[in-house]
């Protein structure tokens, strides 16, 4: 979750809108847990959807990224927690990520 906030921080900086707005729900899914993370940022490009969670990708201006951030989220809760991990954005409307955990 730390990383999730911690991106869509990093979205304002991209470009920022003028509220800033991050939101953290937390509820049931047909997994059992889900969180969602979201953000009113740039968004992402729906080419590019599946290239965030690609080891090295990164849209973080100035090289402040490694691009590892998201690889190393997916590996947690893929591997770790037998959960999953999507994004669901728009160029312009900001980002939604969503955790998904079997209880």
């Amino acid at each position: 979750l730390t990383n999730l906030i911690a991106n869509s921080i990093d979205s304002f900086e991209i470009c920022p809108p003028q509220n800033k707005n991050i939101t953290v729900q937390i509820g049931k899914s047909e997994l059992g847990l889900k969180v969602s993370v979201w953000d009113n940022g740039c968004g992402i490009d729906a080419a590019d959807h599946g290239k965030v969670f690609e080891p090295f990708y990164t849209t973080k201006a100035n090289s402040t990224g490694t691009g590892l951030g998201l690889v190393i989220c997916k590996d947690i809760i893929e591997k770790d927690f037998g959960g999953k991990i999507y994004v669901e954005s728009e160029i312009g409307k900001g980002s939604v990520f969503h955790v998904e955990i079997p209880l």
